[in-house]
């Protein structure tokens, strides 16, 4: 019972739809009171036997706390919650207070007033404005109190040591009994709060498995958001009805986004706050593809921890709104019609089923009988495309939504014929035919329908006629915007039908080209408009795959008739050029490679005519001399001279037939003895080169062979080790060649070449690789050898590379790849 009447105090002002923490706080509140009275009242004993002098002032001061206590729990009752917190607040405070100005600062009750704002943090821990502002002012007045209480230093009345020391404990005994009440209210209210959090949340998670299944599966979307704020929950038909992909893209997105017209949502917000919620609204809404549609939007405004959500569904109706358009059109047509053309009227009486037509209706269904009143299943029966049970879910709902019933159908008559009839009624109610009547009308639309099947299909035949073609085709209404695109012209349906009613511009930022596209585009469009005349130009663009595509296109004015007025529009074609383009850049690259080819063969046929005669007339005039000289010392003298002269023009002529084998022979790998093609080459340079010259030559091959094209392999050793003899510095006592294999970091083999001959200078060693390049005029080189192990080098995937200093020698290092190059 006492259980009971405790718990009735505790929870009196809690209501079922205030927030848990206002519960909370309301409880905390009324339990603290209540023991508060009890805890005075035990206080005001003790005080009156330890004060029995002022047992009157003990009297009041119990009687104020203990009736202000009650007052808190009688206000919470009613709820004048505010009044409640003030009371609850600051009338302990002044009681306190007023102690301490009565007997002074030594019994210690100013340690309450703290004690007392500890709990009020406590209870207040909403932090909400009103709490900050409750809990700060009683903080003020409690330190100005205090502090006019320690600076006036005498109370009102004196109290003997004997009083202090009671009151002391007194005062200690409430500090003491104020915490431990507090801790056990607030821990019993956490514990209870705590099994009521666990088990709201085990019924929220079957809730919330219950609910999430329906609505993954619902076709409407569901969402959540704030008033003043972004998406904070949406189901997937919802992601797609917007058509975005994932939820990450709607959070936090503005709601006026979404709708077509932001002040839309404005509208239902104040719809809301006077009504609370809203139901089955029609909204025009916006993807995130800026297309719109129709909705159908019910949502409610919900408060959860003191911020207000809207929570509701959206459907998408569009295509009923579209359906629902296009009925009221034909009604409005029809009504019109009705002035000019015989509509025929009928009758369906509801209950008993019975059709009663007019004589036009009677001649548009193909009958010849004087009766009015016909079967509605034998009628139904002629309708290929209606049923009974079709059309009466068509009345239900009319009945309901008190809208027209409107439907079409193939109709057969009893001699045959099919006709395309339309029918329009409307359900009225009547007080003298029972179930009420249906009105109609009916209208023969056989040669419209038949006309408007054959427009259909010659359109898509000729759409169909133009997508086969070889040509690109595209047209603009007046406002330069795409009103037909070819599937030739954009061969991806989504962006087709997305660039219907769009400019160039906007196709251009679609695909995030610069402004010079749309820019030369409009250009011409512009031209032809203002010169009424065929423009055509070259347009150069870029494929998804990066290519380079080429097109001709052509522009030209027209006039078309819509509705009965003349508008101008201007048809586009183009051709995909890009085959005839890159073969034209391809003959282009290829004339210049061969008048390169061709300068280089004159250079060549120049120098090999030039560097030929020259040994070739010196050897002639030598051949002269000897003739005209009896001394043998002069004859042996110029016998040698003509050797050296036939020897450089054998080896100019060994560098050309090795410039034209490794221009013309296929290239074969092969397993190469290093060591054995340096040691040949090496023997046949020494005695070619430097048959009175004194040279050392070193090997260090860490690697013995390696696979390369046999020919090409001795020409660059061939070119490495002549020109290592070749350029020997003759100021040196002894010429040094050092021929070197490894394997670098790249797992690579490198064979390199070092001499101690003249060396290059700096500035020359960009050039040796250039054909009929000399270093120096010293050498009678024919300038072909570096070029020839170049080509060799480059013709296997191989690299060479050169260093060198002037009068201290050069090393040429060349990289063969392990991998044979495909």
């Amino acid at each position: 019972m006492i259980a009971r009447l405790l718990s009735q105090i505790v929870l009196s002002g809690v209501t079922g739809d205030m927030p848990e923490t206002q519960r909370d706080e309301i409880k905390l509140m009324n339990s603290i009171a209540f023991h508060s009275v009890l805890l005075t009242l035990f206080s005001g004993i003790a005080g009156w036997f330890v004060i029995p002098k002022h047992a009157f002032f003990v009297s009041l001061v119990v009687m104020t706390e203990m009736t202000a206590k009650i007052c808190v729990i009688l206000l919470n009752h009613v709820h004048r919650y505010l009044i409640a917190k003030v009371v609850f607040s600051f009338i302990t405070l002044f009681v306190f207070l007023l102690i301490i100005w009565y007997f002074g600062l030594e019994l210690n009750f100013q340690f309450l007033i703290l004690t007392i704002f500890i709990t009020l943090m406590i209870v207040y821990r909403n932090s909400s404005s009103s709490d900050i502002f409750i809990t700060v002012l009683y903080l003020v007045i409690g330190m100005i109190g205090c502090g006019i209480a320690y600076l006036s230093q005498d109370p009102i009345v004196k109290i003997s040591q004997e009083e202090i020391e009671g009151g002391k404990s007194i005062a200690y005994a409430m500090n003491l009994s104020i915490i431990v009440m507090v801790s056990v209210i607030f821990f019993k209210s956490s514990r209870h709060r705590k099994m009521a959090t666990e088990e709201n949340l085990r019924e929220l998670s079957g809730v919330t498995n219950i609910l999430n299944t329906i609505s993954l599966n619902l076709n409407e979307g569901i969402y959540k958001s704030r008033v003043n704020g972004g998406m904070v929950y949406m189901n997937d038909s919802f992601i797609r009805m917007f058509a975005f992909t994932d939820k990450d893209q709607l959070v936090d997105q503005d709601p006026h986004q979404l709708y077509s017209s932001p002040q839309d949502r404005d509208d239902i917000l104040d719809e809301l706050h006077e009504n609370a919620q809203v139901s089955n609204r029609l909204v025009r809404f916006r993807r995130q593809d800026e297309s719109r549609f129709w909705g159908r939007l019910s949502c409610k405004l919900i408060v959860e921890d003191g911020l207000e959500f809207l929570v509701g569904t959206v459907t998408d109706v569009t295509v009923q709104q579209e359906h629902e358009s296009m009925l009221r059109e034909s009604e409005n047509q029809l009504r019109e019609a009705q002035r000019i053309a015989k509509i025929g009227n009928w009758q369906l009486f509801n209950a008993s089923k019975i059709l009663r037509w007019s004589d036009e209706c009677i001649r548009i269904h193909g009958l010849n009988s004087i009766q009015s009143d016909y079967d509605y299943r034998d009628w139904l029966d002629r309708l290929s495309d209606m049923d009974e049970a079709k059309l009466n879910t068509l009345m239900a709902k009319a009945m309901m939504t008190k809208e027209n019933v409107e439907f079409q159908s193939w109709y057969t008559t009893p001699e045959g014929e099919r006709k395309f009839l339309v029918y329009v009624t409307r359900y009225q109610r009547s007080e003298k035919v029972k179930g009420g009547v249906w009105y109609g009308t009916v209208q023969d639309f056989t040669v419209q329908h038949v006309a408007e099947q054959r427009i259909i299909e010659t359109k898509q035949f000729y759409e169909d006629w133009i997508d086969k073609l070889p040509i690109e085709s595209v047209m603009f209404d007046d406002q330069l915007r795409y009103t037909y695109i070819s599937e030739n012209a954009v061969q991806d349906s989504e962006t087709r039908a997305w660039m219907l009613g769009k400019t160039n511009r906007d196709y251009a930022e679609r695909r995030g080209l610069n402004n010079g596209f749309f820019e030369l585009r409009d250009k011409m469009l512009q031209k032809s408009i203002d010169e009424k005349k065929h423009v055509t130009w070259e347009e150069k663009m870029k494929t998804k795959d990066g290519l380079d595509s080429y097109h001709v296109r052509y522009i030209f004015p027209i006039e078309i008739t819509e509705r009965g007025k003349q508008k101008h529009a201007y048809i586009g074609y183009s051709f995909n050029i890009s085959e005839i383009k890159n073969a034209e850049l391809d003959l282009l690259a290829k004339n210049q490679e061969l008048s390169g080819l061709n300068s280089e063969l004159d250079r060549f046929v120049y120098s090999i005519s030039h560097d030929l005669r020259a040994p070739i007339a010196s050897v002639l005039g030598l051949i002269d001399l000897t003739k005209s000289t009896d001394s043998q010392e002069e004859t042996k003298e110029m016998l040698e001279m003509q050797s050296v002269a036939l020897k450089r023009m054998d080896q100019y002529i060994c560098d050309v037939l090795d410039y034209s084998r490794n221009a013309r022979l296929e290239i074969e790998f092969a397993d190469i003895d290093i060591e054995d093609v340096v040691s040949k080459c090496f023997t046949e340079l020494k005695f070619f080169h430097a048959k009175n010259r004194e040279i050392e030559i070193k090997q260090d091959l860490e690697i013995k062979s390696l696979r390369a094209d046999p020919l090409r392999f001795r020409i660059i050793v061939n070119n490495l080790l002549s020109n290592a003899i070749k350029y020997q510095d003759p100021k040196k006592k002894l010429g040094k060649v050092c021929v070197r294999t490894w394997i670098n970091e790249d797992n690579n083999i490198v064979l390199s070449v070092q001499e101690n001959g003249i060396g290059i200078r700096a500035d020359l060693i960009g050039n040796i690789w250039d054909m009929f390049f000399r270093g120096t005029n010293k050498s009678a080189g024919s300038g072909l050898g570096l070029y020839i192990l170049k080509e060799s080098v480059s013709a296997i995937g191989a690299e060479v590379e050169v260093q060198s200093v002037e009068g201290e020698g050069s090393t040429f290092k060349v990289t063969f790849s392990k991998e044979e190059p495909s």
